[in-house]
């Protein structure tokens, strides 16, 4: 092993990046394509999280749980709750730190009919710049 250390450099430079890329797939629930992304712009990226927010609790919350049920389980949004004095349909979890490049958008889409208990539709979950449009909106 002494003589052929040389071998041992090339294939931590490549099995470093593929098990960062693989932790964000099982940590995060990212593509391989988005986890990528997120090895890519690893220094560039910081994100500011809600309270109560866990990754564990938002993957608890399934299309068609309503809008008390998702407050009670990961809390208060950072933004979106109420909008206009009514339930917003785009309530995110997390928001860029500062002037960071990237963040990991965590937010949940509802479709709020008139007169009714906002129900989820989507879970937002992905890896982006700030100022980017989100789905929903």
């Amino acid at each position: 092993m002494k003589k052929n250390w040389y071998f041992i450099v090339p294939l931590l430079l490549v099995a470093a990046p593929v098990l960062l890329s693989a932790w964000y797939v099982t940590s995060y629930g990212y593509s391989w394509s988005e986890a990528w992304s997120c090895v890519k712009h690893y220094g560039q990226s910081s994100t500011r999280y809600g309270q109560k927010f866990t990754e564990s609790q938002l993957s608890r919350i399934t299309p068609g749980m309503k809008g008390d049920q998702v407050f009670q389980l990961i809390g208060q949004p950072m933004e979106g709750h109420i909008k206009d004095g009514k339930p917003a349909p785009l309530w995110r979890y997390s928001l860029p730190n500062g002037s960071a490049t990237y963040y990991h958008e965590r937010a949940v889409l509802f479709d709020v009919p008139p007169g009714k208990p906002p129900t989820v539709k989507a879970i937002v979950r992905r890896f982006h710049q700030p100022g980017e449009t989100s789905p929903g909106t």
